[in-house]
């Protein structure tokens, strides 16, 4: 019986138990937080395409004016040639007179850089997936004549 205490009483692998329990939950969160400030950085860079497109739009009146302004502006998004779509509505710039509203939207499809696949198939709207959309609307005045 007194070999039984003696090995109850060996803190030894406690920490290591311990560690092993806490370690992947920490994991998670530092790789959820990591994935959620990439995220809101393309969100930032798609909005500020957004208004720069409707912004030259509005001085210039020429799609690909608006198309190359968003282009440049996303050069840091990863492959952002393939995976941005650019709505401008309306489309014809003959449509467009001074002081309509000119509509740019740009939709880009954000690659998840770290992929959280949850066990036995659960599913949810932030894990199991490759890629999310991040959307932007601007709206300007025409200004062009």
């Amino acid at each position: 019986m007194h070999k039984f205490n003696a090995v109850l009483n060996n803190k030894k692998g406690q920490s290591t138990v311990e560690m092993a329990l806490v370690l992947p939950i920490l994991l998670f969160i530092l790789f959820a937080i990591i994935n959620v400030g990439l995220y809101m950085h393309a969100h930032l860079q798609v909005a500020f395409a957004t208004h720069q497109g409707v912004r030259i739009g509005a001085l210039t009146n020429e799609n690909s004016k608006i198309k190359g302004a968003i282009n440049n502006s996303l050069q840091n998004l990863q492959d952002h040639t393939a995976r941005t779509t650019v709505l401008i509505d309306p489309l014809n710039e003959a449509s467009r007179h001074r002081g309509d509203d000119l509509k740019v939207t740009v939709i880009y499809s954000y690659p998840m850089p770290i992929n959280f696949k949850m066990p036995f198939g659960v599913t949810s709207s932030f894990f199991n997936r490759d890629s999310m959309v991040v959307k932007s609307i601007a709206v300007a005045k025409i200004e062009y004549e």
